[in-house]
């Protein structure tokens, strides 16, 4: 058994009683988000001395705070400073063919990139048959919208070693890109890899993006 539950299952609030340890009825935590509109205007916008004048916050865990925000803002920029830029269809190949080389099945991944097409963040959403690999819009974007992503690249193996799009490979490209359009994340192509080739969809005019 677990000592701590997950922390991305708890709520603003009691984030907050851990992070200043606020005791059982105090109250403090409760004070600090009423007077504050949001996290970004707690953590980002409230200076020390506001914060100070909150009954249990006091010097120590007013800076705590600020340091939470400048530790985030840092961590930030590094993941920023690394994150590849994605500008063609081959930088996405580059960027994914370790993990798709080897696969006896197909496995459809996304990477989720930011308004400057940077990856943030690349996962592996649907693992299929030797010959068809089955993806749902709703697991598609439940991860971009929890990641704040702006866009999206789909990328899938077709183990067959040839990477002409069949033709659920063009319906499940149209309904994800009719579903980000619904919900503001574009996505920008659809990449078949296949041994040492590869069709980007978007570049063959085979859907609409």
């Amino acid at each position: 058994m677990r000592p701590y539950p997950c922390l991305d299952t708890l709520s603003d609030e009691a984030l907050l009683r851990m992070l200043i340890r606020e005791k059982e009825g105090d109250g403090t935590v409760q004070e600090l988000l009423s007077r504050h509109q949001s996290l970004t205007d707690l953590f980002v916008h409230a200076e020390l001395e506001e914060l100070c004048r909150i009954k249990g916050v006091g010097q120590q865990k007013a800076r705590l705070i600020k340091v939470v925000w400048e530790l985030s803002r840092r961590l930030h920029q590094a993941d920023l400073a690394t994150a590849p830029r994605i500008k063609n269809p081959d930088d996405v190949v580059a960027f994914v063919r370790a993990d798709l080389k080897y696969a006896q099945k197909e496995m459809f991944l996304i990477l989720l990139m930011n308004t400057k097409h940077m990856v943030i963040h690349k996962e592996i959403v649907s693992v299929g048959s030797l010959n068809a690999s089955i993806v749902h819009p709703r697991e598609v974007f439940k991860t971009a919208i929890k990641k704040s992503a702006s866009a999206l690249i789909c990328v899938h193996n077709h183990p067959s070693g040839d990477p002409s799009p069949s033709k659920e490979d063009l319906a499940i490209t149209k309904r994800l890109v009719d579903a980000g359009q619904l919900m503001g994340i574009s996505v920008l192509d659809h990449i078949i890899l296949a041994g040492s080739h590869f069709a980007s969809l978007r570049e063959e005019g085979a859907v609409e993006f």
